[in-house]
């Protein structure tokens, strides 16, 4: 994956095996990292599978919400026995848009946040200076 790629969810839509997935999706080991909720396993339809930026290990704040968003889906569908029940899928491309514009939102947010980071620090500086 290229350097300064934003972390992005997608939703899995059939039952696979983890190893298939992740040749399917070109992930490394930073892909390993964030999805270690379903390593090794079966991954149902339904679970969030979480795609970083590939060019580093360094989980970003962003990148580490998004994984554990995944690990709550996995223990919610692990309880609801969602793991083959096409069912769960029913509305797919709503739950795609959905993430599509929360990770767009959560990407926005913690652009704000830097910028709003970045303004206190230059005011603590020039109180610093005084």
């Amino acid at each position: 994956m290229a350097s300064g790629i934003k972390p992005y969810v997608r939703i899995n839509d059939r039952m696979q095996r983890y190893a298939t997935l992740k040749v399917r999706v070109g992930g490394g080991a930073k892909f390993e990292l964030l999805n270690r909720h379903f390593r090794s396993a079966m991954v149902m339809p339904g679970e969030f599978i979480v795609v970083g930026d590939e060019s580093t290990l360094k989980v970003t704040a962003e990148e580490s919400e998004l994984a554990g968003l995944g690990n709550i889906v996995h223990h919610q569908l692990l309880q609801n026995q969602a793991g083959s029940d096409g069912r769960v899928l029913e509305n797919y491309d709503l739950l795609q848009n959905i993430l599509n514009y929360g990770s767009l939102g959560i990407g926005s947010a913690t652009g704000v946040w830097s910028k709003h980071l970045a303004g206190v620090q230059n005011t603590l500086e020039n109180i610093e200076q005084l």
